[in-house]
Parts: structure tokens; sequence; C-alpha cells
């Protein structure tokens, strides 16, 4: 079953954190050019619903290379997305072995919902481009699959752009499993997410461009808390997949909305 959800329309917000996960090879392509070895994930969430999220990554990869021996790789992304979900803002750097290889910001928006996004890369790489109506951003999707969750829904289909292959998009399919009720956490750093509920998140990426893919280009497998907060990750890049395991998590202040006529008048805050 399939739902739309208007993007003003989502209740669902979302915790401020910090996790660190660790990131092992679970199988790996023999003969591949690549082999990744090992790597380490810092995501943080700062926020609220209705003054936007803002959301910092840092991906440090090892990974054999068939011509270049060993090699390090570490991505950084920072990228703010408004409380309405028609526009963001992305700044990624890109590090091989200590030298950065790609540094961009792209910054795109829409005036309503139903209108195309507008976007504009700068940085290493220059471009202007537009998007379909039906395009949201990441958090925008996240906040979506969490809304289908709560109501029960076992699948969505979703056009999802976050910028991390130029002016790509990818047409994300997801299945939901059923609710995981609370459940004691093994850690004490982990103890504030015993009274949550979860679900298990299956999704796959094929290009929009091309809706005759039957094949995603990459998948991924997750146990997501309700308040946004996920513990475990499988990611499947066809050649080779890796676990991501929570090693920290640091829950940060809750930024409360504060209600004003504007928000009431709109059904906000």
């Amino acid at each position: 079953m399939l739902v739309c959800f208007p993007q003003h329309a989502l209740a669902i917000d979302l915790a401020s954190y910090r996790a660190v996960y660790d990131l092992q090879p679970v199988r790996i392509e023999q003969g591949g050019k690549v082999q990744p070895i090992d790597g380490e994930l810092a995501y943080e969430v700062a926020g609220s619903q209705c003054a936007g999220w803002t959301v910092s990554t840092q991906l440090k990869n090892r990974m054999a290379q068939a011509e270049q021996g060993l090699q390090t790789n570490d991505n950084k992304s920072r990228s703010f997305e408004t409380d309405d979900g028609l526009s963001m803002t992305v700044s990624q750097q890109e590090s091989v072995d200590g030298r950065l290889s790609d540094d961009s910001e792209i910054k795109i928006g829409k005036a309503e919902a139903s209108a195309e996004s507008k976007g504009n890369i700068s940085g290493s790489k220059t471009s202007s481009f537009s998007l379909k109506p039906e395009v949201i951003y990441p958090t925008e999707h996240q906040r979506r699959l969490l809304a289908a969750a709560a109501k029960g829904l076992t699948r969505d289909v979703s056009t999802v752009y976050d910028g991390s292959d130029n002016e790509k998009t990818f047409r994300i399919i997801t299945f939901i499993s059923k609710r995981h009720e609370p459940a004691a956490q093994p850690r004490d750093d982990l103890s504030s997410l015993t009274s949550l509920a979860s679900w298990s998140f299956q999704l796959g990426y094929y290009p929009a461009a091309d809706e005759q893919a039957d094949t995603p280009e990459f998948q991924t497998t997750f146990n997501m808390i309700e308040n946004g907060i996920t513990t475990e990750m499988l990611f499947d890049y066809v050649a080779s997949a890796m676990t991501a395991k929570i090693l920290e998590l640091e829950m940060s202040p809750a930024e409360h909305c504060t209600t004003t006529w504007n928000n009431m008048q709109y059904g906000r805050g």
C-alpha cells in the first residue's frame, strides 16, 4: 500500500544527537578493483520541525585499491533543510589520503510543494539544474518513512535528491516491518531509547532517470527508532557490503517549537 503525505502535514519530529558507528565489511567480491577494509561514520542531527534540521556527517573508509594500494577516503557533508521541506543547502568535501579532491556547495529550493526545485552547484564543479515537483530531500524522506511506519504501512516509494552525486535523483523503494515494541538496550548510553518503538526498513536506490530500472544501484537495511535514531545498518554496494554498528550516542537538548500566531494560522508548531 502506498501513501502520499503533504510536505506541510508531517508531524514527525526528530531527536537531536551525535552518533558514531563502526564500519566492517561482511561481503567482498573477490577480484574487485576496490575492497573495503574498515571505516567509521560520525552522524549528527540538530533542529526541530519548526526550525529546520542540520545534518553533519563524516565518513572515513580504508580500502585496498588494485593499483594504488591502501587508500583512506574522508567524506564530510553538512546540510540544512528548512522545516517546510522546500529548500536545502549542502556543503561537501572529499579527501583522499589527506589531500582534498572535491569541494562543493549545493543550494536548491522551490516556492511551493507543487513547483519544480531549482538548484545550483558551486565549487570544484558548477552547474544549474531543476528537479520535478515530486522530488523531496533526505530529512523530509526520513520523516515520511517514520510517518508511514507509525500508520502501519509496509511500503513507500519516493523520489529523493540528497546532493551526493551532482544532479542525480533516486527513486527509493522502501519496505517497512511491523512495529518493534520498546526493548531494553545493551548499553547505558542507549538507555534513552529503551521506552521507544522501532521499525526495520529496507531501501533500494534506483536511478530516477531510468523508469525501467529493476535492479537497485545501492541498498541499505536498518533499524530506526521512532525519534529517527538508527542503531545498526547494512550498506550493500553490490560488489561489497558493510555493517555499521553504533559505538557512541550522545543526546542533545531538544529544540522546542515556540507557538506563534503565524504557526497557529497554518497548523504548525
